[in-house]
């Protein structure tokens, strides 16, 4: 069995493969799961199964980690950065790139085969450009909503719920709609600067395709919302990311 995992900030998300299709099992919280992962894995039989970690944290809790699910008798393989795979590449530096940044960019080079724009939408929002022949050149990391209202509480000690704002175009009257369209404001505006920006690039500019934007990540719905180019949703694309190198290290 080959299963999949995709720890990031706030989620860790599992899936395993079955019938050469990812199969999701359960959401869960990252600080939850680095405890105690193995009560996760119930469903799971241990003999002979490998799991493939993409995991934003750093060396010494991903470790831990491996200890504890190879203690069960699971198979851990912790997935890496590389600065060329199989006719991608990334122009970035492979250390100071985040595994998930780069498994998304690869899995949808793969998949779509053109011009790509990967927004992850999670607790900090990454935008990461890939031309039609698989470059990498870059992008760019701003606070998602979920990491400024972290930022808010830390600094002024203001609490506010994002998630039960009202999201309209009237002008907040309470401290919570305040904050949540404020932060959503600030995204928007520099979601238009991203596409001055490749509207600008000689690399896009010489493309005869499209450039196609692709969604993945917990608050896809809202960034959705502020997000004019037409977009597709993939709500797997790091762990397919995940599966693709897997085939490559059987």
């Amino acid at each position: 069995m080959q299963i999949f995992l995709d720890i990031g900030n706030t989620f860790v998300k599992i899936a395993r493969l079955y019938n050469e299709a990812l199969e999701d099992g359960p959401r869960v919280p990252s600080s939850d799961f680095i405890q105690n992962p193995i009560k996760y894995f119930d469903n799971y039989q241990s003999t002979d199964s490998n799991i493939y970690i993409a995991s934003v944290f750093n060396e010494s809790i991903n470790s831990s980690l491996v200890d504890k699910l190879e203690g069960k008798g699971f198979i851990c393989t912790i997935i890496e950065v590389h600065q060329e795979f199989n006719g991608f590449k990334t122009l970035y530096n492979p250390e100071s790139l985040g595994v998930d940044r780069w498994l998304a960019c690869l899995a949808a080079y793969r998949i779509y085969r053109q011009g790509v724009v990967v927004i992850d939408a999670g607790t900090a929002i990454t935008i990461d450009f890939v031309t039609s022949n698989g470059l990498h050149l870059g992008g760019y990391i701003v606070s998602g909503i979920t990491g400024l209202s972290q930022t808010i509480k830390s600094s002024t000690g203001l609490n506010f719920d994002h998630s039960t704002a009202n999201l309209s175009d009237s002008i907040p009257t309470n401290t919570n709609d305040a904050l949540t369209l404020g932060g959503w404001m600030m995204i928007s505006g520099f979601f238009k600067k991203i596409e001055e920006t490749i509207a600008r690039n000689e690399v896009f500019q010489s493309s005869s395709n499209e450039l196609v934007w692709v969604l993945t990540g917990g608050d896809h719905e809202k960034v959705r919302n502020f997000l004019r180019p037409p977009s597709l949703l993939n709500t797997q694309l790091v762990l397919e990311g995940a599966v693709i190198v897997s085939k490559d290290l059987t």
